[in-house]
């Protein structure tokens, strides 16, 4: 573990291999970076991800509240 501190500003753990570093694309960057529509197309489907974990935990939380409500209820 202490190795992984004392790094060297050679190591190859700073090449980024998705970075242009393949012969595949010639050099190019990836086109997740390089792209504006892919960029825009990753953004919104982290906000479609993001808008169903909040449906998800407001479905949790009603679910609760209804059992409260129906637990105060039955006391009145």
């Amino acid at each position: 573990m202490d190795h992984l501190f004392s790094l060297d500003v050679d190591d190859n753990i700073w090449l980024d291999i998705g970075l242009g570093y393949n012969k595949e694309n010639n050099g190019l960057p990836p086109l997740w970076l390089s792209s504006n529509d892919i960029c825009q197309g990753i953004h919104v489907l982290l906000d479609r991800d993001r808008c169903s974990e909040e449906q998800q935990q407001l479905l949790v939380e009603r679910n609760a509240m209804q059992e409260w409500l129906s637990k105060e209820w039955r006391v009145v």
